[in-house]
């Protein structure tokens, strides 16, 4: 070993191909060259250009594991010298942009899409197709009578189903269902439109229905 002393203290050590610095015995592991940095709160290596302090990364038992950008400094992440990932000042995560304008902004030059679930196939998206935005519930169709929920305050108040049914629960006196136009003009009001989309319809076949349904005081 190669061993660096200042006022009688061991502070450096090369050993094989490894450096330990704070320790003299830095890790070693099999086909790589390692750098450990040992300190009684962890280790920090700081980033200067021209004497100005740029970045940090460190590493503690507390915190973990830090990485930051100094002043309006932004992170970027590559993979074969192409910019994926840009992490700005502001906090702005940005996927396939350098220019993220929201907490989360994903650019592609195909269809952006958005995955959550347990593997590749068994999933929900969130995808744009040039100019519609689909939220796409169990695509590969792995789950039985999948469906959206829509909730707000921790209560569901919309579920459409696999069938395309659209269940509604309300409360209050309020309007359940309202329908409102701004634009002026005669035929601008709000419309409501049942159609039966078959080519081909025979006699007596129903075109729409609006039901009304209640409960006795027996349920």
């Amino acid at each position: 070993n190669l061993e660096f002393f200042t006022n009688n203290s061991q502070q450096m050590t090369i050993s094989g191909s490894n450096v330990g610095i704070g320790t003299s015995s830095p890790n070693s592991y099999s086909g790589y060259n390692a750098l450990t940095i040992n300190g009684s709160s962890g280790g920090l290596l700081d980033f200067e250009t021209n004497g100005t302090f740029v970045a940090e990364v460190w590493g503690d038992g507390t915190a973990g594991l830090g990485l930051q950008a100094i002043g309006s400094r932004y992170i970027r992440f590559l993979t074969n010298s192409t910019e994926r990932v840009r992490l700005s000042p502001d906090g702005k995560l940005g996927i396939g942009t350098s220019s993220p304008d929201a907490p989360l902004t994903i650019h592609s030059s195909s269809d952006p899409e958005i995955r959550v679930g347990y593997n590749s196939s068994q999933d929900h998206r969130i995808t744009w197709d040039s100019s519609k935005l689909y939220i796409d519930a169990d695509p590969e169709n792995q789950n039985n009578n999948s469906g959206i929920g829509f909730r707000v305050d921790g209560t569901q108040r919309v579920f459409i189903n696999h069938n395309g049914t659209i269940h509604a629960q309300t409360s209050g006196t309020g309007d359940s269902l309202l329908l409102e136009s701004t634009d002026a003009g005669s035929g601008n009001a709000p419309n409501i439109t049942l159609w039966r989309n078959s080519p081909s319809p025979a006699d007596g076949d129903a075109i729409g229905r609006i039901k009304f349904n209640a409960e006795d005081d027996s349920g």
